[in-house]
């Protein structure tokens, strides 16, 4: 081959890698976008609790803050077992734990880090999809802290502790 269709050949592939890596970028920022607006706002989250009941989160006179957890997290796990033995300090505050685990395992680890304990923490699994393409949910754990009137106060990526949760309370 010559020398100037090998770099014309270079030229042209170097020109596709780019577009895909640009048009890839785009995506990203877009879906990053997007998210932000999907949850500035608590908009209605379906999910289906230990019982097997089918249930709705919406906006109320209460504060929301809300759990997403993976079974197998360490992080998760910590933050469980500190959030279950400081749910009474939640006033006007309605806390949820999801995963995207099949229920088996979710109870198995609500029930070992003792979130069963107390009735006014709701435990269940979320649709993946809504979770990840809605909220952008791909790090465990992650929290959210919604006002009563539905507005995002506070997200949280990581462990978070009951103090932190507790400014948002107010």
């Amino acid at each position: 081959m010559k020398i100037k269709t090998k770099i014309v050949l270079f030229g042209a592939v170097l020109i596709v890698i780019i577009s895909l890596i640009s048009v890839g970028i785009f995506y990203k920022v877009k879906h990053k976008i997007r998210v932000k607006e999907n949850i500035s706002t608590l908009d209605s989250i379906r999910y289906m609790s230990i019982d097997g009941s089918s249930h709705e989160i919406t906006p109320s006179d209460n504060f929301k803050v809300i759990f997403f957890f993976d079974s197998e997290c360490d992080h998760c796990q910590a933050e469980a077992t500190v959030i279950s033995a400081n749910s009474s300090s939640f006033v006007n505050a309605d806390i949820y734990f999801f995963s995207k685990e099949e229920l088996q395992v979710i109870n198995r680890f609500a029930n070992k880090f003792g979130l069963t304990k107390n009735p006014d923490i709701k435990i269940g699994r979320v649709d993946y999809k809504q979770v990840l393409h809605k909220m952008g949910v791909i790090t465990y754990p992650m929290c959210f802290i919604y006002s009563h009137d539905g507005r995002l106060l506070k997200k949280y990526v990581g462990e978070v502790s009951p103090e932190a949760i507790i400014r948002y309370l107010r």
